[in-house]
């Protein structure tokens, strides 16, 4: 698959204890940066996996805002948008110094990361 030709917004959809939720929106920046591309399939594969959302929580769209400078650099927060408000994760910036470039599993588990950074910020609010 490239990078590349993934969409700006992918959707997904969230399974809540046994039964469908209303979907979830996942917008991405646009953009033609590989990296920011590929955080954006891992964050849309994580919410695909499992149970992302708790029940309490009736979130509709999480935005991904994210940068790379360079290969070596990954910067990204997701915001979590509901009926209570729109809360802000916390920025997250992931880099590698022993390797031209970052690995596939360290950019999941920057989408995990920001994942739960940011639904802990809203369950907060």
């Amino acid at each position: 698959m490239r990078l590349a030709l993934l969409p700006a917004t992918l959707f997904a959809a969230c399974v809540v204890t046994g039964a469908v939720a209303d979907p979830v929106r996942l917008t991405c920046p646009p953009g033609d940066n590989a990296l920011v591309a590929q955080l954006c399939a891992a964050l849309d594969e994580v919410l695909g996996q499992h149970d992302a959302r708790p029940e309490d929580m009736p979130w509709t769209q999480l935005v991904l805002d994210a940068e790379s400078p360079r290969p070596d650099i990954l910067r990204a927060r997701l915001t979590v948008e509901s009926a209570s408000g729109r809360h802000q994760g916390e920025e997250i910036v992931l880099s590698v110094t022993d390797r031209p470039s970052i690995p596939d599993e360290r950019v999941r588990a920057l989408a995990r990361a920001l994942l739960e950074t940011a639904l802990s910020q809203a369950a907060r609010n």
